[in-house]
């Protein structure tokens, strides 16, 4: 089953914050990053339980997954 993926204002201006902060000393490594990150959460439309639950989430009814990319 497909899900959408849907990225909060937060989560928008987050990656934004990510990809320019890392442009400052590489522009080919903030495409990628940025295209990775993108990449990743579009897979979870299509395969969300193969990341865990957000339990940082309050009150998740089960539609919010979470996954690490880059640390």
């Amino acid at each position: 089953m497909r899900s959408k993926v849907i990225w909060s204002p937060e989560g928008k201006q987050q990656l934004r914050k990510i990809y320019f902060y890392i442009r400052r000393d590489s522009l080919n490594n903030s495409e990628k990053i940025r295209v990775d990150i993108l990449s990743k959460a579009q897979s979870l439309a299509l395969h969300s339980e193969r990341y865990p639950l957000d339990k940082d989430k309050e009150d998740n009814d089960g539609s919010y997954r979470c996954f690490t990319l880059y640390n």
